[in-house]
């Protein structure tokens, strides 16, 4: 069986988060992915880019010095970009 892999972005869990959450993906070929993350004005506050396999995927988004408040993150895959929104405590 052939599986048919859609790109998607799902919300991170736990959310709201403290410490760490874990956001999961999926996209349809093996490929690069720019994973990043916007306060709440838009302004990039991290940002990351790595090679993923097919099918689903997970990056472990660990908060660093960011403050408790509401972000904005995404993925770009292909040329295709996907955002959501997390709270962090």
């Amino acid at each position: 069986m052939v599986q048919d892999f859609k790109f998607g972005l799902e919300q991170n869990y736990p959310n709201p988060f403290d410490g760490s959450t874990r956001i999961e993906f999926v996209i349809p070929s093996s490929g690069q992915v720019r994973f990043f993350v916007n306060d709440v004005v838009g302004r990039q506050v991290y940002e990351s880019t790595s090679l993923y396999s097919e099918g689903r995927n997970t990056i472990s988004f660990n908060k660093g010095n960011l403050s408790s408040g509401v972000y904005y993150y995404g993925i770009e895959y292909n040329g295709q970009r996907r955002l959501r929104k997390m709270i962090l405590k």
